[in-house]
């Protein structure tokens, strides 16, 4: 699974054209096309007495979920990998259906058609063993929002591109942490409370059956003999599919204790901001080349040395150096944004440090989740003991938050101003406005639209925009006020 996923994020990210569109957008039309060649097969056929039989074998089967994205993935690997056009493709998927339902014995097929049938009912049916199909991956990477289709192509999100960076560990951790991020309980989607559940079961005992484990977790069968195979094809647990026994394996609960503590779970934090739709997007790739470009910023400037050597040292693989480095660094920027911003506490070390800056008003609450997701309390003293796949991310991390607390401190100077000016206007004290932001959206709403322009709403009857020009000046326009008409 991991390996077909990232199979898919790389040639996406090389060719958006690579794969077809999206299963959904096919679906209709290949089911459809299935179906009346199975109808007219059913009613040519010469034992009419078996008729009801064929509707509850045949057609109820493959208008169910499973059997329609396992046609779906049978008619890609036809399409796509052996390249047949559309009719003989659904020819052959009409003839896998009809044996798998004995509506055609299997020994009147040729020995190619076979051997090639037998393929594609394993396809249908799901039967490969951790064997994944492309069409069923897409589905699956664009249910997570790692992948978007925008109608002509395919594009990986900011959160792919994040995932494709990850050593194998961190990756299927970061991928079951994104699932229960998300957690919508659907086959593509696994719970946090499952997640926890069998924790907690695997915990007291590394065998169980799998009807235990689906009673005690409370979801339906199917359901969760999906997610299990999907931990099992991640190396997650072991899955006997005969017995329907599931096992424990020597890595199982230090990664699903790692999953269910969110407080220790850097990719948690991370996860959420990266999803977060009330910011500009965080940048994930090209961190080195976006710093470069402000390294005459006041904050950096003086330690822009340092800046660099980390940055070297994560290309050369040097994680260790380049975490030791940049944290420092981090706690610089947060001490001089105080200074600059007359904030007591410059004394205080980079937990207390973020929490202050953001009490004022200056960071967000994203980027105060990103930089405490460095776990600098816990992991520093530890740092010797980090892994190497742990240390890279880490320092890759660490970097990526030098460069958000840049930008987002300049969102927030800017926002500072903005509210100023537009508190002056209204004659409301800009304490007050101040104060309302973030949480209190009935009095201020921000959207941040790009790192130079934001769009603020006021008490839900004004709304402004609000952009820095070129040379540093604040434009605001407004767009509605109470006067306006409703």
């Amino acid at each position: 699974m991991e390996n077909a996923l990232r199979e898919i994020l790389a040639k996406i990210n090389e060719n958006p054209r690579y794969y077809p569109a999206p299963s959904n957008i096919v679906a209709d039309e290949i089911i459809r096309e299935i179906r009346r060649r199975i109808m007219k097969e059913i009613f040519q056929h010469k034992d009419k007495t078996r008729f009801p039989d064929m509707f509850d074998n045949l057609l109820s089967p493959i208008l169910s979920p499973k059997y329609t994205r396992g046609v779906l993935s049978a008619y890609y690997y036809l399409i796509h990998d052996l390249g047949l056009d559309k009719n003989n493709a659904v020819n052959l998927i009409v003839k896998a259906l009809e044996v798998l339902t004995a509506l055609k014995p299997f020994e009147s097929l040729s020995p190619l058609e076979r051997a090639l049938i037998d393929y594609l009912t394993e396809i249908i049916e799901g039967e490969t063993r951790y064997s994944f199909y492309p069409l069923s991956v897409l589905d699956y990477a664009c249910e997570l929002g790692l992948i978007y289709w925008d109608g002509e192509k395919w594009n990986i999100t900011e959160m792919g591109k994040f995932m494709l960076k990850l050593p194998p560990y961190e990756f299927v951790k970061a991928l079951l942490t994104l699932e229960t991020v998300l957690s919508r309980g659907s086959i593509n989607c696994m719970t946090y409370d499952f997640i926890e559940t069998l924790k907690d079961i695997l915990s007291c005992n590394n065998i169980h059956r799998l009807d235990f484990i689906v009673k005690r977790a409370r979801v339906n069968f199917a359901l969760a003999y999906s997610w299990l195979n999907r931990l099992a094809s991640l190396g997650v647990i072991r899955l006997d599919h005969r017995s329907k026994v599931v096992k424990a394996n020597p890595h199982t609960m230090c990664l699903l204790e790692s999953i269910v503590n969110r407080d220790s779970n850097i990719y948690f934090t991370l996860i959420q901001s990266i999803i977060s739709r009330s910011d500009p997007p965080l940048i994930t790739t090209n961190i080195s080349a976006y710093l470069k470009n402000m390294e005459d910023d006041p904050l950096i400037a003086e330690c822009w040395n340092e800046i660099k050597q980390a940055s070297t040292a994560i290309e050369r693989g040097s994680y260790h150096a380049a975490l030791r480095t940049l944290l420092p660094v981090i706690e610089r920027v947060l001490r001089e944004i105080c200074i600059k911003e007359r904030i007591a506490g410059t004394d205080k070390g980079l937990k207390a440090l973020i929490e202050i800056v953001k009490g004022h008003k200056i960071i967000s609450e994203r980027v105060e989740n990103l930089v405490k997701a460095l776990g600098r309390d816990v992991e520093l003293h530890g740092l010797e003991v980090l892994d190497i796949d742990r240390a890279r991310v880490y320092a890759e991390l660490a970097l990526m938050a030098v460069l958000e607390l840049l930008r987002d401190y300049r969102r927030h100077k800017i926002l500072h101003r903005a509210l100023r000016r537009i508190s002056r206007d209204l004659n409301i004290a800009f304490e007050k406005l101040i104060e309302a932001y973030p949480s209190n959206r009935k009095v201020v709403h921000v959207q941040f639209i790009s790192d130079n322009k934001m769009r603020i709403t006021i008490k839900g009857r004004h709304v402004y925009e609000v952009s820095l020009s070129p040379n540093g000046e604040i434009e605001i326009t407004q767009l509605i006020s109470s006067t306006d008409p409703t």
